[in-house]
């Protein structure tokens, strides 16, 4: 990855650009905007592939993904990469956070982009905004260093995935600072045609409630950073053969 500077979106942090580049013959160098304090993010997703995944699918074809707090687009810029074919939904409720995400995966070939979050029920909520980190909004009281609030759209997870008309889905990766619980909940039994759920958890409750919720999943992969928050990986037993 390297940075250069050019016209970039309205943003209240600094941003710079990043030229990404895929894995041979994935993709073309793509361009992307990122706050600058942020370009930690890119490594982790991009650079040391935090949510790489088993090559075990129930089905062939191109890759079809829902991408749930998307942020600035890291993560289905690497789905893409994995899948140059994929179809990703990202879904993104922060105006200047949206702004960027259209910015840099916008213009690319079966991305989709939702300006709301996803959560249980059809609501207006304010989310906090953190001061130092795009990745921490949250309506949940989960932001660090809490700044100013906005009002956003919620929609229910389970009317949009029927919505999407989605009879299977390859990946369903969910990063909402503390929404990942109600998610899971709204989606039920809709995640038995879910292959691989990949979350990141904000409190030891919510980790053992992900866990509680996906009883047909086997978690296959965890970290953690500090205490109480980390991404976990779960693939579904019919991928395993039992």
């Amino acid at each position: 990855m390297s940075a250069t500077t050019e016209s970039l979106p309205a943003h209240p942090f600094p941003l710079e650009t990043l030229t990404i580049q895929g894995p041979a013959g994935s993709h073309a160098p793509i361009r992307i905007a990122i706050p600058r304090q942020e370009r930690f993010r890119a490594d982790e997703i991009l650079g040391q592939a935090e949510y790489a995944l088993p090559t075990s699918r129930s089905h062939g074809g191109p890759l079809t993904v829902i991408d749930a707090g998307a942020n600035v687009g890291l993560f289905a810029l690497y789905m893409k990469f994995v899948d140059p074919q994929a179809t990703v939904h990202c879904f993104e409720p922060v105006p200047t956070t949206l702004g960027l995400l259209e910015h840099n995966v916008g213009s690319l070939s079966r991305v989709h982009v939702h300006p709301f979050a996803l959560g249980q029920g059809e609501r207006e909520v304010e989310i906090t905004l953190s001061r130092s980190n795009t990745g921490a909004n949250s309506f949940k009281g989960t932001c660090g260093d809490p700044g100013e609030g906005c009002v956003i759209s919620c929609r229910d997870a389970a009317a949009e995935f029927d919505a999407l008309g989605l009879d299977r889905l390859d990946v369903l990766k969910v990063d909402t600072e503390g929404c990942e619980v109600e998610i899971l909940e709204s989606l039920g039994d809709r995640l038995d045609a879910v292959d691989y759920v990949l979350l990141e958890y904000h409190s030891d409750d919510d980790r053992r409630r992900l866990d509680a919720l996906l009883p047909q999943f086997k978690l296959f992969a965890c970290s953690s950073r500090v205490v109480d928050c980390g991404v976990v990986k779960y693939m579904h037993r019919r991928l395993l053969g039992g």
